[in-house]
């Protein structure tokens, strides 16, 4: 009663994100009782610590690992507990937060035990790629793999020092932005989930046995859409990484990917030294 940030204030607040579906509101306010408790020494406040916001960040990492359950786009549940922690006046408290606990970097809640996500698009084959102006289709055909372009995120530094787009490569501080590394001539093995960026568009589990990707090529960033022009940049569905297949399995609309990058299969790799020669002159 003695302090002006009562609860109904931050709910009302983060209620208003449209983005957010109810039961992740409803997650969040939950856990805001917590989180003011702690703050102002109510019911169930933590034990002064050395740093007095410990048990602040311990509270948001609750929340985070409940909205993770709730498979709500990471990035998106990032918003919100940040917004939430804002308005009970603990902001210094979540940007001192590191990946995961604060979502910016992959969680295997969210990535089914591989190494990162993705949302993903298809746009078909190219001729002349952006890697060294390989084709697409003749890079795979009869190797199983499937040929992407990753986000200009995944490959921001260019040849010559452009900002885009031939041969990218990965930049070196992207992992620490919660991108995946990969560039021009990368591979990954993953598979799709039965998720996509709809509403109801979450059925759980997998859609597709495990398949192998390799870069051949860039989507440009698009501030609107779904390709992140820079690492650390979300698109419109709240994802750090996207990838553009050329083609992906049957069935395959939209859903989001999980994958671990490796190495690529020694005919890939012969088939892609054109491709490097000219990236590397």
């Amino acid at each position: 009663p003695a302090s002006s940030h009562s609860i109904e204030e931050p709910c009302r607040l983060v209620a208003m994100a449209p983005r957010v579906r109810c039961r992740l509101v409803a997650a969040l306010c939950l856990a805001a009782v917590a989180l003011a408790a702690g703050r102002l020494g109510g019911p169930g406040a933590s034990a002064p610590e050395a740093d007095g916001n410990a048990s602040v960040i311990r509270n948001v990492s609750d929340v985070s690992a409940a909205a993770m359950q709730m498979h709500e786009p990471t990035a998106v549940a990032a918003d919100v507990a940040a917004e939430l922690v804002a308005s009970i006046g603990n902001r210094t408290a979540f940007d001192k937060m590191p990946p995961p606990m604060n979502f910016m970097a992959s969680s295997s809640k969210t990535t089914m035990g591989y190494g990162w996500r993705a949302s993903t698009t298809r746009y078909g084959d190219s001729d002349a790629s952006s890697c060294g102006g390989l084709s697409t289709s003749k890079l795979i055909a009869g190797t199983g793999y499937h040929s992407v372009a990753s986000s200009q995120a995944m490959q921001s530094l260019f040849k010559w020092g452009a900002p885009c787009c031939y041969c990218g490569e990965a930049a070196p501080h992207a992992l620490s932005q919660g991108v995946a590394p990969m560039g021009c001539f990368s591979c990954a093995k993953g598979r799709f989930l039965n998720e996509r960026p709809y509403e109801g568009g979450d059925e759980g589990g997998f859609a597709t046995d495990e398949i192998r990707i390799v870069v051949s090529d860039v989507c440009p960033g698009d501030s609107a859409g779904w390709c992140q022009g820079k690492p650390g940049d979300k698109n419109l569905v709240g994802e750090r990484n996207h990838f553009d297949f050329s083609l992906p399995p049957s069935g395959i609309n939209n859903n989001f990917f999980v994958f671990t990058p490796e190495e690529c299969s020694p005919e890939l790799k012969l088939r892609m030294a054109a491709g490097q020669g000219r990236c590397n002159r």
